[in-house]
């Protein structure tokens, strides 16, 4: 989730003057994440002169290249010239997510070129090729997540980061599971387009620095065991055999498979499966705010369908009351509290989570009037 509150996230830089004035006269706080600008009360400050962060984890965050940028734990903003990135806890269950040699993974009629180019995280060497191991003939190649433990009814969402080489095309078969049957999804890897899509599929294509695309299926299983998830060289949509010469291949990076309905913002794992965990980000300094009267607007890119996940809001027992802002797929809620229950406003109901939300609420020192 990106946030900004005050200003568009986008900020051009041609407007003259104090940037805060010329957008939003009148202000008392501003957060242009994108920019890298903030303003309390008339003054440019840093965001950490105005903001907090408490997130337990590493993380990532990508930029408007298209690069996956690593950021340490010890609490550091996941901030790129896209905005700031904000989550709730995710777990990456694929161990070993970038070593698709290690024995976590498995190989058919395939072998692992490692660390032969640069991934979309903008580092040299750090994708692998998948490519046919000359065996002779024609055949199916590819590598095999491993066992992949799933809970019955819960949907998860399996993701790799995958570019053409000699060949252009993956396929992606989660096998293993009653529900989804074994069925496979294609990803064409030239257009940036999904091709067949399985049954009990939700298929997803997103590119990436250097021709870089993020691939991924989201389904539900039916029971209690571990499944995997097959990564195939393509030959052309849904066809996964391929000829076994040493010219089928194809590079890849960052496996990913979390519980949920969507791919979150990669989480890199070794021996053990990883939790990113959630970001709590609070204003450190609260002087602009007046809780009497006031309008608060913010802009969001990409939404987690959780009730829980906040843009903004405040706790204190004020006489405004507790305002918040929440974003879901469902749609944007705006709620005030007026002394024994919630006024609430839905709007922005679109379902997309890639899509761009404005909301706005304004509010003054009768608590039930919103």
């Amino acid at each position: 989730m990106f946030v900004g509150i005050g200003i568009p996230l986008r900020f051009s830089s041609s407007v003259g003057g104090d940037w805060w004035e010329a957008l939003y006269s009148g202000s008392n706080m501003a957060c242009d994440f994108a920019g890298n600008k903030y303003m309390d009360e008339e003054v440019e400050v840093t965001i950490g002169n105005l903001l907090s962060i408490t997130r337990a984890s590493g993380g990532t965050a990508t930029t408007s290249a298209g690069v996956v940028t690593k950021f340490p734990s010890n609490d550091t903003f996941r901030r790129t010239d896209l905005g700031l990135r904000s989550e709730v806890a995710r777990t990456n269950l694929q161990e070993e997510s970038e070593d698709f040699n290690d024995a976590t993974w498995s190989l058919l009629n395939a072998t692992i070129d490692t660390g032969v180019t640069t991934g979309p995280d903008g580092v040299s060497n750090s994708a692998d090729r998948l490519i046919d191991d000359n065996g002779g003939g024609s055949s199916i190649v590819r590598v095999g997540s491993g066992g992949l433990v799933a809970t019955t009814s819960d949907t998860y969402t399996y993701s790799v980061f995958a570019k053409a080489d000699q060949l252009d095309w993956l396929i992606m078969q989660p096998e293993g599971w009653t529900v989804p049957a074994t069925d496979n999804t294609s990803f064409d890897l030239t257009n940036g387009v999904v091709g067949n899509t399985g049954v009990g599929h939700t298929a997803r294509i997103e590119a990436f620095v250097d021709d870089w695309y993020r691939c991924s299926v989201t389904f539900t299983v039916d029971t209690d065991v571990n499944g995997t998830v097959n990564l195939y060289i393509g030959e052309a949509d849904d066809d996964n055999t391929v000829p076994r010469d040493l010219t089928s291949s194809i590079f890849l990076y960052g496996g990913q498979f979390e519980l949920g309905d969507w791919p979150s913002s990669y989480i890199p794992t070794e021996t053990v499966a990883v939790t990113r965990a959630q970001d709590d980000i609070s204003f450190s300094d609260t002087d602009w705010y007046t809780p009497t009267i006031g309008t608060i607007f913010t802009k969001t890119v990409g939404l987690e369908d959780n009730a829980n996940a906040r843009i903004f809001g405040t706790d204190a027992a004020d006489e405004s009351g507790p305002l918040n802002i929440r974003g879901s797929v469902g749609g944007t809620t705006i709620s005030r509290w007026n002394g024994s229950s919630s006024i609430h406003a839905i709007i922005g109901g679109s379902g997309n989570v890639s899509g761009t939300v404005k909301a706005a609420m304004a509010f003054n020192a009768d608590p039930h009037s919103s």
